[in-house]
């Protein structure tokens, strides 16, 4: 039999238990705290960003979403997204996402919008999937900005030269016209100027490949997937007048001059995007393990308690069968004794504190015991640690018959009558 435990050690263990829930609410703070940051990050964007549920719910709008369709918030959590998405791209849309997975969680869709002033919108959305361990699709994440411009664009350079060439010095998109044979970078919008930071005679001296900080080979690796992806547009890293480098993403497509052909390319400066995506997917990360650790807290935390709970009534009922080995039968003694009458008295008021003092303890065995009354608690808890029927008539001043007559009763209320079980050991199983 195992050693009870002392009460310094129980005042240890819950000094761990202490321990383990100040953790757990330390965890429980770093939690908000990564949650606010990402939050933070979130509305400082100029990118209209929202998450979704797999069945096109809204779980978050940042404020630019809201002010770009003319709603609030409330309006929009727990709505799926459809209205705001003209009616003609709806399927397609759902189509694109359901092909995205675990090894391929980004997916890149244009499609048209209505404002919150009704107007019609091309938007480019950066739609993310979040996935648990087992590879089942938690969340979408998208951030999407305007290319209302970029369309513009394209079909303004269908519409003929001479509205190209108006169209492309007046524009603030940052544009190139560059010749696809050798890459030099034939012409150069005002926006580009002032983006690049050179001259228009230094820029349209240079090859893209002169601002194009990666090498030929991932040009090349990014060209191919943007073909694999079915996409117009590209990422790179340009390289500015002043060393300071940026991500970019170019939209190129052919244009013909003077029977010439050429590639005009738009470019969008990405690099704050790309920022905030890698600092939404580190926090992402950091809830995911701070989560998986506020998990292992609570299980252990549970572990303990219920440990605690144990040795708590493990305690209550040692002290129970030492108070009634240990003192009970000396009491019994000393009232059969010839005391004086105010010694008895004294005596009977022992005998009732100490009563009362383990009178919680007795209680919680009669759940153990069933429906025992008090009398047959008292006698199933002698049985228990082993009294014979003489020792129990004496400790309880009653008759051995009558000890007999309970311990019947005893075997009735716990289903032993007519089996070979011996009620000893049936109680202490019991515990």
């Amino acid at each position: 039999m195992s050693e009870k435990p002392t009460y310094e050690e129980l005042e240890k263990r819950i000094q761990k238990l202490e321990q383990v829930e100040s953790e757990h609410k330390r965890t429980e703070k770093a939690l908000r705290q990564s949650e606010e940051r990402y939050r933070g990050v979130v509305e400082d964007q100029t990118e209209i960003i929202s998450r979704f549920y797999p069945d096109h719910t809204h779980t978050f709008v940042n404020d630019v979403y809201c002010r770009f369709f003319g709603k609030l918030k409330e309006e929009l959590i727990g709505k799926k997204w459809f209205p705001n998405v003209y009616p003609d791209d709806v399927e397609m849309i759902k189509a694109k996402l359901m092909t995205m997975s675990p090894s391929n969680p980004v997916m890149i869709i244009e499609n048209r919008v209505f404002s919150g002033k009704g107007d019609v919108h091309w938007m480019q959305f950066v739609n993310r999937g979040f996935y648990d361990h087992t590879g089942n699709l938690l969340e979408i994440q998208a951030v999407g900005r305007d290319i209302t411009e970029l369309k513009q664009a394209e079909k303004e350079l269908l519409e003929g030269e001479e509205r190209y060439k108006s169209f492309f010095k007046n524009n603030h998109s940052i544009m190139l016209l560059i010749d696809p044979e050798n890459a030099d970078i034939v012409d150069a919008n005002p926006a580009a100027i002032s983006y690049y930071g050179w001259s228009h005679e230094d820029l349209t001296g240079k090859k893209i490949t002169d601002i194009n900080i990666l090498t030929k080979e991932k040009v090349f690796q990014e060209m191919e997937r943007a073909k694999k992806e079915q996409r117009q547009h590209f990422y790179f890293r340009h390289r500015l007048s002043n060393g300071e480098i940026r991500d970019v993403e170019v939209y190129s497509g052919p244009i013909t001059i003077h029977n010439k052909n050429f590639l005009f390319s738009i470019i969008f400066d990405t690099t704050d995007r790309e920022l905030a995506q890698s600092a939404l997917i580190e926090s992402e990360r950091e809830l995911k393990i701070k989560a998986k650790d506020l998990e292992e807290l609570n299980a252990a935390l549970k572990v303990l308690l219920n440990k605690r709970q144990e040795d708590k009534e493990e305690l209550e009922e040692g002290i129970l069968s030492n108070v009634r080995t240990l003192i009970e039968p000396y009491i019994v003694k000393l009232k059969r004794s010839k005391l004086p009458q105010s010694q008895k008295t004294l005596l009977n008021i022992l005998e009732s504190n100490l009563n009362e003092i383990v009178s919680p303890f007795t209680r919680k065995l009669s759940s153990k015991y069933l429906n025992l009354t008090p009398t047959q608690i008292q006698v199933a808890n002698l049985v228990k640690q082993g009294k014979t029927n003489k020792d129990i008539s004496e400790i309880l001043h009653v008759a051995g018959r009558t000890i007999a007559f309970h311990r019947e009763n005893i075997r009735k209320k716990l289903n032993l009558t007519n089996k070979k079980t011996n009620l000893k050991t049936y109680l202490m199983s019991i515990d």
